[in-house]
């Protein structure tokens, strides 16, 4: 297709495009004036160039032409069409500018759509909010225009080129074009129409654009004045300003003057504490809201204040991505990210490298964020073009006058679009892109634009090819992962004037980031420090669906075979790509808790807390719990309630008995937990926590007791070393044991090794290369000297050895004394020597293979999550059991993972009482234990590549290296390398065995414990709010909780209305009735039933301490078709829920029966007062009938089958009583199921046989049946229902009933199409991804 070529001139970006404005949705009659045109039925082919485009693409047979449905927003290589690319400095096309490359792809988009009569006499505007990287648009046939920056909007007047009746519309995208060398950032490069469209639909006059600003006076009182920069025609415009609460503060008309809105005693926004006034401007028909932060900014003595106050900015990265869709993300989408770091206590957000969504500022002014508004430019691609001279080609477009209008264009459209937007801070240049007088220039235009705000810029401060850097409109010193002696001499620098900012530091790649401490350190020691921004927010990664073993593929840079890439080093986030927490996060939530703590005078129980809050008051944000423990054992807990300390200062607290209980080995731990609801989180929300050691650290001693006579024989490989209960084999070439034999079972399953490789961590990528060199990942023993002594008691062997690699020098000599008695314990004592010359080492330790089934780990050591020396805030020291398969942090690349620091004790056992080794110690180390080996997780690129080993690997570690953020940040800091040239490693090995049983209190079995009735900490989640968040993290539902099921979704549907009447039908846990409950805030009154006496009272006991008491809420025991009673009391319902699912909390409970993975009694009853049970059930029930009912129930595929199986059974006499029983039944029957498929077969077939029981048992289908034809009866004319489904019997009986009272007329809509809940959701509750949410709205015409 000929097309006239824009796409590579410098002096024409946009065709046809509206001057920019700020964003906003305007109304007409109190709705959106504007047609989404947005969907999944546009129009679509995609082309390898632009000339291969048929000409007039829209004119032809889209069906002939190949032409496909295509949803919009999408990304066409999301969609399979085109190359998925990753890379992060260099370009993706060879830089020839303003030249793309001949072979340019693209896709062609038509999109019909109607407009009614009225609709075409308004004034039409195409309003496209982000197209990467250029487009060209054409209304029925006519060409409106062209434009460019994928991360910016682009306006068109359609105007007369519209007609009523249908319309088409055809968009031509190219993957590349000049702009493409101003957008090299660092991220999966995606294409096409990526955000919304939308069809403006405006009166002949309005107002087009208009800046809000809000300057306050000395004595506290503001004004809120409107600049008008562009009025169609000459409206009168009558501008409103109210209130949080809708109280008129002022009004005021105008031509388009600027008007001014005095505020005598306002309430100021900060992100703590986000108050937002809305500014309505009425323009003939046509309404703009926007809601205003009236707040200051300004600079003072290196320090950044807003409202006058000192702010610290614990900012992240972020880019708009989601590993399904690419970079066509959802509204739900952002507020998730949103939730996440509200949860997590981040205050700031650099939005890099681009503008992201256009709603996305709006939503940081309501929730309360602090933003670093970024240019949608990067150019850093220049920085790797090929000289022979060292030239300096940074400032190569920077300082090219051919590319000044770009550069300004970019920032023009930044800085408008989000101008009104109280969150936005700074404006910020861009990214990476040189520095030069376009940037200079550019950036005199922002000051002179908004002299508000400040204006950052971090490649300022390198000078590029001798060109001298004029700073002077920047307002802030911002550089990249400078490390902490730089941030110090900086800060105390007098001459350093203005004020610091970190706009990436902490790399948050795989495992990590270490050092976050050492700098927060420094940024609340220094008033010049205001904040940082970890790079960066989320891993980027495309999925492709789902390995054998269940894990998502995830797939980074190079897996698409593309060129060039850069690997993994998009996989740098502090969350999946599917938005799970890595550790990373809860170590930066915890460094950015609101409150730190430290012992004032701790024998008479005082502590001093210190609020670094900005705003905020602790009365008013914070709780406290405290527990007191000794080696895991709790001696005193209790809560503080009120603590009045404003922001800044610090206050002192008693803790009772704090003085009498400190001791060795003691702990007092404080967690902040959250005061009340807020937008974005909830009253309970632990904040973080602070541990302080109650005790001094003493010498202590380490030996092994005398327990017998010990034997010792010697051949010319070993020792051998036996007992009337041992026999221990150590090799004299190995250096260690190889052989460790105890009561006739086998201990370990290989010799001991002593190791010096980690598998690198994705911060280790630089120093690999040296440990590599230095043959730390291939390491030789050489054994010079090995005696043995017999004690009588106790066996000595003095071994003299170093550690080598081929081709190199011994890096490591030492000197180990191992001693061993009767009963089979082991000393080690070992005293190291390294060679200066080689560089630090990943690790140094002891690798003890053991049997697999050895999964059962104990240890006393910070917890519960992986910990290393720089990386463990987010951890403390317990007494923590756990599993080895959840000791796993399983990133997507694997490397180095679940290592516990500062340890004095870990066991690792099978089972309860059976074969296991203890190690302990005087001093502390570190340990790890895993499936996979370091050389498997240094093999693998991606985790659901790893081969299980079949064994347990213990490693015992004197030291690791730190972790830092070295992949792109500064080295690992000195104090955490591993460079001691001396060390002595001593420990001990006590082998547990199955005749004395390890004798162990009743506690808390680890971080996820298996069985129901030992999760008291879950059970307990207003006293445990820590534990219970980690179980939600990990993407567990923890025990008697229930978490509930797409609340968005349902409250943006029921669209509660305070004083409205509402009817839950399943009360259940109560997590949807307290969010219907917060909407109807006090005002109204809502109705719920549940045939389950036991959750229902607990139930009514929760949200009654919530505040929702009888006068709120009314709850009946009772089944929930009997709706036409309760509807008949009351005069019927505004809103009407039901959630089919059974509760968590029901499923979860092994007494209840209603898993196949857990024993319990075969009950399944809802109401265990009422009916049969299950087991009864088959008692009584005929072959044929049970068939019948499995297939009726759950469209079971081996009914037969089974049915047989289970009345076979009951016809001999047996019972199937238990939920074991009938599991192991399935499973028998089952056996002709090949054993590839067997496993998944009986799962699926044990999930579908225990829920058509249970349907069965409690009647459900009569009962929904009931409920259906009685719901529009219940339903107040205009009322609306949502109902929750959960397996295809139960939808379909759902859909029908609803389909059929909509052509009856009862409902004037119902869903035509299920709403699902999100990926993210399903990623954070499992038991989400089967449900279906359908609903139905009552005609507004029909009476009660």
């Amino acid at each position: 297709m000929k097309v006239q070529n824009f796409y590579e001139n410098l002096s024409t970006l946009h065709v046809g495009t509206m001057d920019n404005r700020c964003w906003y949705v305007p109304k007409q009659d109190g709705r959106e004036s504007q047609i989404l045109l947005s969907g999944d039925d546009w129009k679509f082919a995609w082309y390898p160039s632009v000339e291969e485009v048929p000409e007039h693409f829209w004119e032809k047979d889209l069906e002939k032409e190949g032409f496909i449905n295509m949803e919009v927003p999408s990304c066409w290589q999301m969609k399979g069409f085109g190359q998925k690319q990753y890379t992060n400095v260099r370009y993706p096309i060879p830089y020839d500018p303003p030249y793309a490359p001949g072979e340019n792809p693209s896709g062609a988009y038509v999109k019909d759509f109607t407009l009614t009569e009225k609709e075409a006499g308004e004034r039409q505007f195409l309003y496209f909010e982000g197209v990467d990287s250029c487009f060209y648009v054409w209304i029925n046939g006519e060409f409106v225009g062209y434009s460019q920056v994928s991360h910016s909007p682009s306006e068109f007047e359609i105007t007369g080129k519209t007609k009523a009746g249908s319309n088409r519309m055809a968009v031509l995208v190219l993957k590349w074009c000049d702009g493409t060398y101003l957008e090299d950032q660092d991220k999966l490069r995606f294409s096409g129409i990526f955000r919304d469209v939308e069809l403006v639909l405006r009166p002949q006059e309005f107002v087009h654009d208009f800046t809000v600003q809000t300057p306050v006076a000395e004595d506290g009182s503001a004004e809120v004045t409107v600049r008008f920069d562009r009025v169609e025609g000459t409206p009168e415009i009558n501008c409103t300003l109210t209130d949080a609460d809708g109280e008129e503060i002022g009004i005021a008309f105008t031509h388009g003057e600027t008007v001014a809105f005095p505020v005598a005693a306002p309430v100021l926004w900060n992100a703590e504490q986000p108050y937002l006034y809305t500014l309505t401007l009425q323009a003939g028909a046509e309404t703009i809201e926007q809601k205003v932060g009236i707040r200051w900014i300004s600079v003072e003595e290196g320090k950044i204040l807003i409202n006058g106050k000192q702010v610290k900015f614990r900012g992240v990265n972020r880019h708009d991505s989601n590993p399904y869709t690419g970079a066509a993300v959802t509204r739900e989408d952002v507020i998730r990210d949103l939730q996440l770091m509200k949860e997590s206590n981040v205050n700031a957000i650099r939005t890099s490298h681009y503008p992201n969504a256009p709603y996305f500022p709006a939503l940081c002014s309501e929730y309360g964020f602090y933003m670093i508004a970024e240019a949608d430019l990067e150019s850093h691609g220049v920085g790797t073009l090929y000289t022979n001279d060292g030239h300096d080609c940074m400032g190569y477009i920077a300082q090219d006058d051919a590319w000044a209008e770009s550069i300004l264009d970019r920032q023009k459209r930044n800085v408008i679009r989000d101008k009104n937007q109280s969150a936005v801070i700074f404006w910020s240049l861009g990214n990476e892109s040189g520095y030069g007088g376009n940037f200079e220039d550019a950036g005199r235009w922002v000051k002179a634009y908004d002299p508000t705000r400040l204006l950052h810029y971090e490649a300022s401060i390198y000078n590029s090819a001798g060109y001298h850097n004029d700073v002077s409109m920047l307002d802030v010193m911002s550089r990249m992962y400078a490390d902490t002696e730089w941030v110090k001499e900086y800060c105390e620098d007098r001459r350093m004037r203005k004020p610091f900012i970190q706009c990436e530091f902490i790399h948050a790649m795989g495992n990590g980031p270490g050092d976050i401490h050492d700098y927060m350190e420094l940024m609340y020691k220094y008033d010049k420090f205001c904040g940082g921004f970890v790079w960066e927010w989320c891993d980027h990664a495309t999925w492709e669906g789902k390995a054998a073993d269940g894990r998502d593929i995830f797939h980074y840079g190079g897996d698409a075979g593309e060129f060039p890439h850069d690997g993994n080093f998009c996989m740098d986030g502090l969350v999946y790509p599917d938005r799970r927490p890595h550790t990373g996060l809860l170590e930066w939530k915890n460094e950015i808790r609101p409150v730190h703590a430290a012992g004032k005078d701790l024998a008479a129980g005082t502590v001093e807390l210190w609020n670094v809050q900005d705003f905020a008051d602790l009365a008013d944000t914070v709780q406290i719990r405290y527990e007191i423990k000794k080696e895991g054992t709790l001696l005193a807990e209790g809560e503080i309630r009120e603590i009045a300390c404003p922001a800044h200062e610090k206050v002192c607290i008693t803790i009772p008995q704090l003085g009498e209980l400190s001791g060795d080995q003691t702990y007092l731990k404080l967690t902040y937990v959250q005061k009340a609801d807020q937008a974005l989180t909830r009253q309970g929300r632990v904040m973080g926590f602070d541990q302080i050691a109650l005790f001094e650290e003493k010498e202590k001693v380490l030996e092994i007791a005398e327990a017998g006579t010990v034997a010792l024989e010697e051949n010319d490989a070993s020792w051998i070393i036996t007992s009337d209960r041992i026999r221990y084999v150590f090799g004299k070439k190995k250096g260690a044991f190889t052989e460790l034999v105890r009561d006739g079972k086998a201990l370990i399953e290989a010799p001991m090794t002593f190791e010096t490789w980690r598998a690198p961590v994705d911060n280790d990528r630089n120093v690999r290369q040296v440990w590599e060199e230095a043959g730390y990942d291939r390491p030789w023993i050489r054994v010079y000297d090995c005696t043995a002594e017999n004690a009588g008691e106790k066996v000595r062997i003095h071994c003299d050895f170093s550690i080598a690699s081929v081709y190199r020098q011994p890096f490591l000599r030492a000197k180990a004394l191992w001693e061993v008695n009767a009963d089979g314990q082991i000393k080690l004592t070992l005293d190291a020597d390294k060679d200066m010359t080689f560089p630090y080492m990943p690790r140094f330790g002891l690798q003890l293979v053991l049997p697999e089934n050895q999964d059962q780990v104990e240890y006393i050591g910070y917890g519960p999550t992986e910990s290393y020396q720089d990386k463990h805030r987010a951890c403390w020291v317990d007494r923590f059991t756990t599993t080895v398969d959840e000791l796993l942090e399983d990133y997507v690349k694997p490397q180095e993972n679940g290592s516990h620091y500062d340890c004095d004790y870990v066991e690792v056992r099978y089972g309860q009482a059976l074969p296991g080794l203890v190690v302990a110690s005087a001093t502390p180390f570190s340990f790890n234990v895993s499936h996979y080996s370091a050389e498997e997780l240094t093999r693998a690129a991606h985790n659901y590549e790893l081969q299980d080993s079949g064994s347990t690997i213990l490693c015992i570690d004197y030291a690791q290296n730190g972790i830092g953020s070295n992949s792109c940040g500064p080295e690992v800091l000195p104090q955490y390398r591993f460079e001691e040239t001396e060390f002595t490693f001593s420990f001990k090995l006590l082998p547990l065995t199955a005749d004395k049983p390890h004798k162990r209190r009743v506690r808390y079995k680890g971080k996820y414990p298996k069985k129901f009735e030992e999760k008291y900490k879950e059970l307990q989640p207003e006293k445990y709010g820590d534990m219970v968040q980690h179980v939600i993290d990990k993407g567990n539902t923890p025990a008697g909780m229930h978490i509930s099921i797409m609340v968005e979704e349902i409250l943006q549907f029921l669209d509660i209305k305070p004083g409205q009447i509402g009817f839950d039908a399943t009360l259940g846990y109560g997590g949807h009735t307290r969010a219907m409950l917060e909407r109807l805030q006090g005002q109204g009154h809502m109705y719920a039933t549940d045939v389950d006496p036991e959750e229902s009272a607990k139930t009514r006991k929760r949200l009654e301490d919530l505040g929702f008491g009888e006068d709120l809420l009314t709850i009946k025991l009772q089944n929930f078709c009997t709706i036409d009673e309760i509807a008949e009391e009351v005069g019927g319902f505004d809103f009407i829920l039901a959630d089919l699912g059974v509760s968590s909390m029901q499923i979860d409970n092994p007494k209840r029966g209603f898993s196949f993975k857990v024993d319990g009694p075969l009950d399944l009853r809802l109401n265990q007062q009422k009916g049969i049970s299950a087991a009864e059930r088959l008692e009584t029930i005929g072959r044929d009938e049970l068939a019948g009912m499995l297939y009726e129930n759950s469209d079971e595929p081996y009914c037969d089958e089974i049915a047989k199986a289970i009345t076979d059974v009951v016809r001999k006499g047996g019972h199937i009583d238990t939920t074991t029983k009938l599991r192991a039944l399935i499973e028998e029957t089952l056996q002709f199921i090949p054993e590839k498929e067997r496993k998944e077969t009986v799962k699926k077939t044990c999930q579908r046989v225990f829920q058509a029981l249970r349907i069965d048992v409690n009647n459900e289908f009569e009962v929904l049946y009931e409920f259906m034809d009685k719901l529009p009866g219940a339903l107040k004319p205009g009322g609306r229902a949502a109902i929750l489904t959960f397996h295809s019997g139960e939808d379909k009986l759902v859909k029908k009933a609803l389909k059929q009272g909509y052509k009856a007329g009862i409902y004037a809509e119902y869903a035509r199409d299920v709403i699902r809940p999100t990926a993210q959701e399903c990623t954070r509750n499992p038991r989400a991804r089967s449900t279906k949410m359908r609903w139905a709205v009552k005609a507004d015409h029909l009476l009660q």
